[in-house]
């Protein structure tokens, strides 16, 4: 899974604002942007969690747009969808319990971390449980 992100802070915005307002197009990748590259890291996060969670019995429809395109029209209705198929995700599978709840709007950089931050918590998890099992049937003695 790509590497997710969940820090970014009110500076992130400021300087990403800042840049905006003098009309620098900034080289570098504003943390406090969020556009097609960050939308596009959530909906795979959440197709490949989706996947790999319904393959492990935990039952889910969760789906992510992942193929975003610089200049996409954003709509409340694909929001909502990513919303929901977060809360849908955190709501089936297991989450440690310093996991906020899931965002209702995608308005502020927290409700963006928050988003992230559930996916990687949800991805770790997973990883815990296919290790446990790992360790569980490699333990195993089959006799005949």
């Amino acid at each position: 899974m790509e590497a997710l992100v969940y820090d970014r802070t009110a500076a992130d915005v400021a300087e990403a604002q800042a840049c905006q307002a003098s009309g620098v197009n900034a080289a570098q990748r504003l943390k406090g942007c969020y556009d097609h590259i960050d939308r596009n890291r959530v909906g795979g996060a959440i197709n490949e969690l989706s996947v790999a969670l319904n393959a492990a019995g935990y039952s889910n429809s969760a789906w992510g747009k992942a193929d975003w395109e610089q200049g996409t029209l954003v709509t409340q209705q694909l929001n909502a969808l990513t919303l929901s198929s977060v809360a849908e995700l955190r709501r089936v599978f297991a989450v440690l319990p310093d996991t906020p709840p899931a965002p209702v709007q995608l308005r502020t950089y927290e409700n963006a971390n928050d988003i992230e931050r559930i996916l990687a918590a949800l991805w770790t998890c997973y990883q815990w449980l296919m290790a446990a099992n790992a360790r569980y049937y490699s333990d195993l003695t089959y006799f005949q």
